[in-house]
Parts: C-alpha cells; structure tokens; sequence
C-alpha cells in the first residue's frame, strides 16, 4: 500500500514539476513579445489587483482562469467606461447585468478556419479512420462562432455523409453561437477554407454563407466547461484556443472530463495555436486512457 502511494505521489510531483516549467516557458515568452507601452501598462495594474481580487468574489468562475485574465478584464472595464478597475469593480456590484455580460467575455478571442498547422495531420490520421462511417458524432466545445465546427464538418464529408454527421457545437456566449447557426461569415476569411471545401458555400458581394444543409447539421448549444456537465459519447471532440486561459489547476481537470467524453477509438484535437501547444498538451495522456499522436495536440481514445 505504501509503495503505491509513493508512486502516486511521485508521478504528482513529476506533473507538478512539468507544469511548472511550463508556466517559466509561457511567462518568459510572454515578457519577451510584450511591447514598451505593454510593459509599462502592466506596472500600475499591480496596484489595482486588490480589486481585482473582488472582481473574482463577484465572479468567482475567474478563480479558473489564468491570473493573466486580469489584462483580459482591464481591457473589458475600459471597453464599459471605467478607467481602472477600482471603477469597474463598483460597477459590477452595483450592477447584475454587467456580471451576466462579462461573463461569457471571458474568453472570447478570434478564431479562423482550418486554424493552426495541424490541421492536415488530423485530416489525415484521424478523420479518414471514419470513412463509411453511419451515426458520427461530432463535439466542438468551446466553438466560438462556428469556424471549428465548420471546418470539422466540411473536413468529415469527404469521408462520411452528410446525413450520417451530428454536430454538436457548444459555447459559453450565446451571441457567438447564434453567428455559428447563421453560418455567415466575410469574404476576407474564405481563403482560410481550401479550395476543396469551398463549394460548400454560397459567396455574396462582401458575405458568403455555408449552404443551408449544412447549417442544419450543426446544433448548437450553451455550455460552460467550467461547470456544466458534458454531453457524451463523441467520436471526435475538438476543444482548441479554450483551455489555454484556464489556471494550471483547472487546465488537466477540464482535459480529463474531455477524455471522459470520448468514445472508445475516438479523437480529442486540442491547441490551435503552436505558442500554446506546451500549454494545452496533457501531462499524462496514459492516465486519461488516451494515446498521444506524434507529439501533437492530437489523441486517441483506447478502444
């Protein structure tokens, strides 16, 4: 019994040690690429965490996020008004509408089609394992406003059906969600699309839309990683440019409950962005009963 918790604590120490490097990585690289004006910006925050440290009383899911969210919210009280967050904080307790704004802000960033240099390896080694196949199910957690969810399933009909496709993409804000059903997006991003993909869409004067059956194969729905309970089983989940702003505590809880998620022989498709693949990559992918592929952002559930 003893000897099974010594091992038990060593491989904790072990991941406590790796995730520890990771953060020196990810701190020292943001330091290098902040600006002079970034820099300086950054010196009076401290003086304004105490607030900040209310602001996550007021809205406790902050306590899951990176302490790097503070900039995130600075830059949302500016957007609502405020000059400092001793302005913002006031006005987040005077005020339960501007929480249930913030909230689903959190994480909100901007997306693309096909985003990152994986994409063809994950095409190829695990999309087209699904061909002929009936019944798929599809999970884009954290979808944003629909770029993942459209970039899996036009991917997908190369090798399954259309009919045979259930997309299920999910967020926290629900505006975004309401542009993924709309499935329209500006002109400027359709050559992030290859070319193969793109006679699944209808293109306008400044606006193209992805055609209507299409749109119909992709539900949509609110969730939030962080506390909601996840749908399952899925064959493929994808959860990329999401878990990067969570804490270091909450970063391997959220992977895990992903895994939970997956069916046997199923994919998990992560990072979408290589700066953050140190971030995102699981510690132990073993423990979670997954297969890392070629030391990629990508694994495979054991059948």
């Amino acid at each position: 019994m003893s000897d099974g918790k010594d091992r038990n604590g060593q491989k904790e120490r072990a991941r406590n040690v790796t995730v520890g490097m990771r953060r020196i990585r990810r701190v020292m690289r943001r330091i290098r690429s902040m600006s002079l004006q970034e820099f300086k910006r950054c010196i009076p925050m401290a003086a304004e965490m105490n607030y900040y440290r209310r602001i996550r009383k007021l809205v406790p899911e902050l306590a899951s996020y990176k302490a790097e969210t503070v900039l995130h919210v600075r830059a949302k009280a500016e957007e609502r008004g405020c000059r400092n967050l001793r302005q913002y904080y006031q006005k987040l307790k005077n005020d339960p509408e501007e929480i249930r704004w913030l909230r689903p802000k959190l994480t909100l960033m901007g997306t693309h089609f096909f985003r990152g240099d994986d994409w063809g390896y994950f095409i190829e080694n695990a999309l087209s394992k699904f061909e002929g196949r009936k019944g798929l199910r599809v999970w884009c957690a954290g979808c944003s406003s629909g770029e993942e969810a459209y970039s899996v399933l036009t991917a997908l009909l190369d090798y399954v059906p259309l009919e045979e496709i259930d997309v299920l993409a999910t967020d926290y804000n629900e505006e975004l969600l309401e542009k993924c059903r709309a499935g329209s997006y500006f002109n400027m991003h359709l050559p992030e699309i290859p070319e193969r993909y793109q006679k699944y869409v209808e293109q306008g004067k400044s606006r193209f839309t992805f055609l209507p059956e299409l749109r119909a194969a992709i539900r949509t729905r609110p969730l939030n990683l962080l506390t909601d309970v996840y749908p399952a089983p899925f064959d493929v989940i994808l959860c990329r440019n999401v878990i990067k702003f969570f804490s270091w505590e909450t970063i391997p809880q959220v992977q895990r409950r992903l895994a939970a998620s997956l069916s046997p022989g199923g994919f998990l498709f992560l990072s979408a962005d290589d700066d953050h693949n140190d971030i995102e990559m699981i510690v132990h992918p073993h423990e979670m009963g997954l297969q890392q592929l070629e030391n990629r952002c990508i694994y495979r559930k054991h059948a």
